[in-house]
């Protein structure tokens, strides 16, 4: 066990009987400290009990390593709870005390799972900040070179609070083909796989990754054989770039692990229920932000020349154009300045993009900074061109370019918001654009467009900041 381990079994050695001692104060209505003889019976009980939840909890996986989701640490955190309570019934029991009320048990459990889920979110806040600044990260090597090997070291490297930090990359093999290429993505590449041992100890990693679509099967069993001695952890991709990880599940077919992939279904009372909500909330934000809107509009219209709206043909729903509604943050010719801006472009792909754009007007940088030129677009949710949430709406151009794989960004309308907006919209490449967007798609839920509208908020605050 490392010592982060331990710091959360003695986080949870003040959680649970802080939970207890909140559950007895509920009961008996006792100081914080408990100091009354109606509850003096049960301290012997709570004793044993507190270091046979800490068992229990590792028994639930409380304490693996590795990164996971909110989700799961919940649910896993309350079977830990659950199956704490049933021991305290038991120890109870077995201790002969028949004055230990059923009350007294419901208060302990829902204490203890307050204290308990308390004490996980305020350590991994305080794990999150230290890692955002480049601590307790575990420095990873990816085997690959190919589009998912690029793309697992970008989200790492943006991700920071995932909890591993890239620091070069292994070709597999054949993938250098006598080539000479030392860097990809700003990483070093430390040779092929099969010297991977050596790898690792140049780049003292903790941890490697495996693209599995880099590496074939045979291959990649000699490589999991070298790493044996070395003191790293291992992990493969599943190589399903798309596919969100609560729809696979590995099943064991006689002894070897397969991959199980539950179906989408998009039923008709979600998408209406995206609708209404879209209705609802575009509807009161416009009229919230009415006074705000006009304030905008007239400092357009008085800063600089041109009209107060900017709009632009955007490609929606299965292809239907419509007009995208901004206000206007540049001078009125910028169109014709983007061919003398070309060689200045940071954006790959289709995209493009400047830092320091110079055709932005100073309203126009305000209103950037804090998203309110995008404010009218509530209009074009309103009416249903748009939703709240989902894939950036891309030009004609962009999507006349498309192949029919890319072409699965337009089968639900575009967002004002989504994955690619949270998930850090200007260091964003158009790869990682795509596979965002195509991942929002095949993954649609009325849950993940709380959840994406949930993080939407500081996401803009921060870039403000």
């Amino acid at each position: 066990l490392n010592w982060l381990t331990w710091t959360k079994v003695m986080f949870d050695l003040v959680a649970v009987p802080s939970g207890f001692i909140l559950a007895a104060s509920l009961r008996f209505k006792l100081d914080i400290f408990g100091q009354v003889s109606q509850a003096a019976n049960y301290k012997g009980i709570l004793a044993i009990s507190i270091p046979l939840w800490i068992v229990l909890f590792a028994v639930s996986g409380m304490y693996e390593r590795g990164t996971k989701s909110a989700a799961e640490e919940l649910k896993r955190t309350f079977n830990g709870v659950n199956m704490g309570v049933v021991s305290l019934i038991m120890v109870s029991f077995l201790a002969e005390e028949r004055d230990f009320s059923r009350v007294f048990t419901f208060l302990a459990w829902a204490s203890c799972l307050f204290t308990v889920l308390s004490g996980r979110l305020i350590f991994n806040k305080g794990v999150n900040l230290m890692r955002r600044h480049g601590r307790l990260c575990v420095p990873l090597l990816v085997v690959g070179l190919n589009e998912e090997a690029r793309a697992i070291a970008r989200t790492l490297t943006r991700n920071s609070k995932i909890g591993f930090k890239p620091v070069g990359f292994v070709a597999a093999n054949g993938e250098l083909n006598g080539t000479s290429i030392t860097r990809i993505e700003g990483l070093p590449v430390y040779g092929s796989a099969p010297n991977i041992a050596g790898a690792v100890d140049m780049a003292r990693a903790g941890a490697v990754l495996v693209a599995s679509s880099a590496v074939p099967e045979d291959k990649l069993a000699r490589l999991y054989r070298d790493l044996q001695d070395h003191d790293v952890e291992v992990r493969v991709s599943a190589g399903l770039m798309n596919i969100a990880a609560s729809r696979v599940a590995v099943e064991p077919l006689d002894g070897l692990p397969v991959l199980a992939l539950r179906k989408i279904q998009l039923a008709r009372p979600q998408v209406f229920t995206k609708r209404l909500f879209d209705i609802l909330v575009s509807g009161s934000l416009l009229i919230a932000f009415t006074p705000l809107l006009l304030i905008a509009a007239a400092a357009v219209k008085f800063t600089s020349a041109g009209p107060i709206f900017y709009r632009q043909i955007r490609v929606g729903q299965y292809g239907r154009e419509f007009r995208m509604i901004k206000f206007r943050t540049m001078v009125e010719n910028a169109h014709e300045m983007v061919t003398h801006l070309k060689e200045r472009n940071e954006a790959d792909g289709l995209l493009f993009k400047i830092a320091d754009d110079p055709r932005v007007t100073k309203v126009g940088k305000f209103l950037r900074r804090f998203h309110i030129d995008e404010l009218p677009q509530l209009i074009n949710v309103l009416v249903g061109r748009m939703s709240l949430v989902g894939p950036r709406p891309p030009l004609s151009e962009e999507v006349a370019r498309y192949d029919d794989w890319l072409r699965g960004r337009i089968k639900v309308k575009p967002g004002m918001t989504g994955l690619w907006q949270v998930n850090g919209r200007h260091q964003l490449s158009f790869a990682d654009y795509v596979r965002y967007d195509l991942f929002y798609v095949e993954n649609w839920s009325v849950a993940s467009d709380l959840h994406i509208l949930w993080r939407t908020l500081p996401a803009i605050l921060k870039r403000a900041a």
